[in-house]
Parts: C-alpha cells; sequence; structure tokens
C-alpha cells in the first residue's frame, strides 16, 4: 500500500439523512478528506517522515494512513517500545496532520493473531491506552480477506472473531473512540457478507474498502462501479450497519486495459531492446520461498506474462553469485520494495557485467530487510 493516495469520506448512497453526522466523524480539523498512505512507522519512510509530513500538508492533504505493527512494538521476551511510534506522531501533530493507524499483523511467538486474542488484545490495549487521546480512529487488519496480509487461508468469521474483541478492548478504554473495519482489498462479496452475518456490524463503527479499478474507461464501467458501492451500501444497511459510514482508505484508477497489461508491455519491450533477433529470450527470474512475495509469484505467473519467444529460468538467492549475462541477459525481480540485502553485492555484480534488472514493482532497493 505504499504511496497510494486515498479518500476518507461517507458513502451515502441511499442514506441521505445519515450524511450530516457522517460528516462530522469524519472532517479532521482542516476539514480535508484526503489522506495518504504511508509506511511511516518503520523503513526509508520513516527516516523521511519529517520532510515527507511537510508535503502532504502542502498539498492539502489532512491524513495520513499508517502500520502500527505489533512486531514492531513487541518483543518476545515481553518488553514494549514505543519510541518510533510516539515519533510519528508527535512529527504528524507538527504538522497539522491525522494518522489513522492499523492494528495489524501477528508475532512469531502468537500466530496466527485470532488464535493467541489474549496476546493480541494486550498489544491493542498498549497501544490504544497510549495514544487514546490523540488519535481518535483505529483501523484493525489491512486486507484481511488476502491471504498474504491474513497470513494463512481467509475466513471471515476467524476475521470478526478478532474484529470483536478488538472492538471490545478498545470500547473499554474509551467508549468514544472510533473502530474503523480492516480495509478490504476490492469489494469482496463473499467475504463481506460472511463477516457481516458473523456480526461484524456490532464490531466496528466506520467501514472500509480499497476498491481499486484498472481499464475502467467507458461509461458503462462506470455505472456499473457506481452500482456496486449502492450495492455495498445496500448489503451494510440489510445486516446492521445503517448509516455507518464508509471510508475508502486505499484506491487506485489505472487507465490500461488490464493489471497484466503493463508488466506484459514492460518485459516486450526489454525484449525488444535487448534481444530483438533472438526466436528465444532466456530470462532470470528471481522465485525463492524465502521472499515475502513468494504467494503471487512463481513460474507459472511469470510465464503468463512473457513475450513471444521468452523462457523462465528460475533462480534462488544462492544462485545470484554466479549468474551470468551471457547466459540470461536480464534478471526479472519480483514486484515489491524489499531490498535483496544479502545478495545486494551479487547483484551489482550482475549489471557491471552486463546484466539488466526488470523492475515491475518498485526499486528493491528501499528497505534494508533480510529473511
Amino acid at each position: 500500500m505504499a504511496g497510494a493516495m486515498v479518500l476518507l469520506g461517507a458513502l451515502t448512497a441511499g442514506a441521505e439523512e445519515n450524511a450530516p453526522a457522517a460528516k462530522e466523524i469524519l472532517a479532521p480539523a482542516d476539514r480535508s478528506p484526503y489522506g495518504v498512505c504511508a509506511h511511516l512507522a518503520g523503513g526509508g519512510e520513516h527516516e523521511q517522515m519529517p520532510r515527507n509530513l511537510q508535503l502532504m500538508r502542502a498539498a492539502g492533504i489532512g491524513w495520513a494512513r499508517a502500520d502500527f505493527p505489533w512486531s514492531s512494538v513487541a518483543t518476545k521476551d515481553g518488553g514494549w517500545r514505543f519510541v518510533h511510534l510516539d515519533r510519528v506522531l508527535a512529527q504528524a501533530e507538527e504538522n497539522g496532520m491525522r494518522v489513522l493507524p492499523i492494528l495489524d499483523y501477528d508475532v512469531p511467538w502468537a500466530s496466527p493473531a485470532y488464535r493467541h486474542l489474549d496476546a493480541w488484545e494486550e498489544y491493542v490495549t498498549r497501544v490504544v491506552s497510549r495514544y487514546r487521546d490523540r488519535v481518535r480512529y483505529w483501523e484493525v487488519w489491512n486486507e484481511q480477506n488476502l491471504e498474504q496480509f491474513w497470513r494463512e487461508k481467509p475466513d471471515p468469521k476467524n476475521y470478526q472473531l478478532l474484529l470483536a474483541r478488538t472492538y471490545a478492548a478498545i470500547k473499554r478504554i474509551d467508549p468514544q473512540l472510533q473502530v474503523v473495519y480492516g480495509g478490504l482489498a476490492g469489494i469482496p462479496w463473499e467475504f463481506l457478507e460472511g463477516s457481516l452475518a458473523a456480526g461484524a456490524a456490532r464490531s466496528f463503527d466506520v467501514f472500509n474498502i480499497h476498491p481499486y479499478r484498472a481499464g475502467m474507461t467507458t461509461m458503462a464501467q462506470l455505472e456499473q462501479y457506481y452500482a456496486e458501492l449502492v450495492r455495498l451500501r445496500e448489503t451494510l444497511d440489510a445486516h446492521g450497519a445503517q448509516g455507518k459510514p464508509v471510508w475508502v482508505t486505499e484506491m487506485g484508477w489505472a487507465t490500461p486495459p488490464g493489471v497484466s497489461a503493463i508488466p506484459q508491455g514492460i518485459l516486450a519491450a526489454a525484449k525488444e531492446i535487448l534481444s530483438p533477433e533472438a526466436k528465444e529470450w532466456p530470462l532470470a527470474v528471481l522465485i525463492d520461498e524465502r521472499l515475502p512475495q513468494r504467494r503471487v509469484w512463481s513460474r507459472e505467473s511469470v510465464e503468463k506474462i512473457l513475450p513471444p519467444g521468452g523462457r523462465v529460468v528460475p533462480v534462488r538467492l544462492e544462485a545470484l553469485a554466479d549468474l551470468s549475462p551471457k547466459k540470461t541477459p536480464a534478471l526479472l525481480l519480483p514486484p515489491g520494495e524489499i531490498c535483496l540485502t544479502p545478495c545486494l553485492e551479487d547483484l551489482q555484480r550482475y549489471v557491471r557485467a552486463g546484466g539488466v534488472l526488470i523492475l515491475l514493482g518498485g526499486v528493491p532497493f528501499y528497505y534494508d530487510t533480510g529473511w
């Protein structure tokens, strides 16, 4: 979600009578309904935070949505650290910004979180209690309908277990605090209705979606999109969430024909530049189960976006040291911004020897991480 532009607003189709109250709940001090997703609590964005917040504020943005991960504050021996979160809030307040924290993800000694609710509740209670007078909205998880974020096969009933426990803990701290349903990737009707059927409407004050769209270029597509939002409002109302605001906390609206068109175009252009006459184009592809992209990045997924003549040559992390540009003139890295720190010298050597790195989803030298 890094850098994704977001909107914070009330979706009131079919519920206009509730709009004034929702607007009052949602509006920050400067009335700005706009926000940015940013990893303010860690990584390179934390280091650049003061300048980034200044730029956000200058652009008229009033909110920053940021993970406050369990793993960043808790230690296995029972210790707690909050210096980085203290800094986030201090810098945000200094720049007139409001923060929407996301309470999310598990820790190695309590995974998955919904099966360790006592430990999860302690994390929630410590974080929310510390910032209760400075933060009034708390989002519970991020894109829990995706396995890569939920950590196992998503189940709306399991999410409701975690959401209900979190809601009760937050309301005990301060009944006026607002609990935000974790932003769903898209509008996944089965997951959404499953969580509502399990009683989720009693466990949030604000609903939340990430309705990314691609290839939305005709009036018919726009009308279909609007119809889905109306259906969402009706679905919430039918399950006891009448009048509760809907926030859009991640949003992308791409005009190319589809999500796969961009990487396909990049790879086709790469082959045309690097090996225009070659009938077969061997492409080294970093595929390793230790990488966080392992659930969405495989030989099969890459083969679907290769140009004619392209051939995947799978490469594991250890094999980067011996990778030869003469055999594979280009190396395709997984999408993302995670730096392959232990292999950085191998990547540099490959490029200096004439190899080409192809990056589909961000320059992978942003976060200093291992595995």
